[in-house]
């Protein structure tokens, strides 16, 4: 699959449920119209969904399930089969948007919506919802239901949906405009749109482009500074480019050092907003770059207190790394000193060996390397967390889980683990063993391992 489908299908699962919901709002033909009140029939599919994924149990079932196959069974164990099973096809394309990487049960599918008509429902919800437009999107795209593989008309579905304000789209469309066409402009242009709309990975995203820019500008600012002594000391004067012509430099004069520090200040400014929005609806590469900010204090003041706050916010959600973070009381570059660390690994050793599950747990956290300040043991840190795991304290399995990941796996944190070896089939393990425990950090790692070819 290429990656703008499975940004959809594996990364997406949140987004998937609201946009199947949005898109047979306006559901007319098929089973609808037999029911004789299109408008009412809608209505109690789309309750039936929103009531089930509400619901703590479907969740847990969810949990339970996702990360270990692509599969769902066909029983009473699946609320969406029921659901299905009862006459509602909203919850059979759910299901088979979660199916579609498994080739038998896409082709069971394509058959069970053939008979649906789901391709023409979609086209007539198309005038009312942009979702509608990013599914038909989908089916093209992946050549599924009664609908053969078609590129162009996936595209032309996505930019419908884009142009409509649908944020999901808008990043595809920011995806093709950057790697197919080499368009950066239009691709900003789209990661802009789609950061307004609403989507914590543009936003995300789009904190990065202006993090990099303000870096850029600041190297371009100290090159210039430089290139102005040069000129002036070569007696050249210092409103001429060397080795360029008076012409070329009236024509393009270059912009002062003074000039590029303010904007690569204002780019820092926007990069902390949008990191900000971001890390508030969940985004966690976007929370990492906020703590290194405020506790660098790049482009904002050295605020610790900031720091913490955005910290136990996401330590309050279950984000093992913010929990190990302001449990260990350790921020970079913030106050310590190598007397603090020394105590605080002789702490967590002496109850680690007391059999403290936690102190086990941070301890073989302190020894993977993730925090700077304390020394790397790579035997030391993969034995203390399989204690910690082994006496009931589950985040070590999410630890485990991206230590072994390997680094073509996208990860927020594998880059930190490059000094342990990788194994695909260990990483699997522990991160399925997390999600089974309820740490929704696994999610992300097991939807890209799953997506990977067979």
């Amino acid at each position: 699959m290429h990656s703008y489908f499975r940004f959809f299908v594996f990364f997406g699962l949140r987004f998937i449920c609201p946009l199947i919901l949005a898109a047979f709002l306006a559901l007319s033909p098929g089973r609808v119209a037999a029911q004789g009140d299109e408008g009412r029939v809608a209505s109690v599919w789309l309750q039936e969904i929103k009531s089930a994924m509400g619901d703590p149990a479907v969740s847990a079932w969810l949990r339970e399930v996702m990360p270990r196959s692509t599969t769902l069974a066909e029983d009473d164990s699946n609320p969406f089969w029921k659901m299905y099973g009862r006459g509602n096809i909203l919850a059979g394309v759910w299901l088979e948007l979660i199916n579609m990487n498994n080739a038998g049960e896409m082709e069971k599918w394509a058959a069970r919506n053939k008979e649906n008509q789901v391709v023409a429902v979609l086209k007539q919800a198309s005038e009312k919802t942009s979702e509608a437009d990013l599914m038909l999107a989908l089916i093209y795209r992946g050549g599924f239901a009664e609908e053969s593989r078609n590129e162009e008309e996936s595209h032309k579905w996505i930019l419908k949906a884009a142009e409509a304000g649908n944020a999901e789209a808008q990043m595809v469309m920011y995806q093709l405009a950057g790697a197919l066409t080499d368009d950066s402009e239009s691709a900003l242009a789209w990661l802009r749109r789609a950061a307004d709309g609403g989507s914590d990975q543009a936003q995300m995203m789009l904190g990065l482009h202006y993090y990099l820019e303000s870096q850029s500008k600041g190297v371009a600012a100290a090159m210039e500074e430089k290139r102005l002594r040069e000129t002036e000391a070569a007696g050249e004067g210092a409103a001429t480019r060397t080795g360029s012509s008076q012409a070329e430099a009236k024509a393009a004069p270059p912009q002062t050092p003074e000039q590029l520090r303010l904007e690569a200040a204002e780019d820092l400014k926007n990069a902390l907003r949008c990191f900000e929005l971001a890390a508030g609806q969940g985004n966690p590469v976007a929370l990492q770059r906020l703590v290194e900010m405020y506790e660098s204090g790049d482009g904002v003041g050295r605020d610790y207190v900031e720091s913490a706050k955005w910290l136990k916010m996401w330590a309050d959600r279950g984000h093992v790394p913010s929990q190990l973070k302001l449990a260990l009381g350790y921020s970079h570059g913030g106050p310590g000193s190598e007397k603090k660390t020394a105590e605080t690994l002789a702490q967590y050793q002496k109850e680690a060996e007391a059999g403290r599950a936690e102190a086990q747990f941070f301890l073989g956290a302190l020894r993977s390397g993730l925090f700077p300040g304390y020394a790397l043991d790579r035997e030391q840190s993969l034995t203390w967390l399989e204690k910690a795991f082994a006496g009931g304290d589950k985040r070590a399995a999410l630890l485990l889980g991206q230590i072994y990941l390997p680094v073509y796996i996208t990860s927020a944190m594998t880059h930190k683990f490059e000094d342990f070896p990788k194994d695909l089939e260990k990483a699997e393990m522990w991160l399925n063993r997390a999600a089974e425990a309820g740490l929704d950090d696994a999610w992300p790692s097991l939807s890209n391992i799953r997506a990977l070819p067979k």
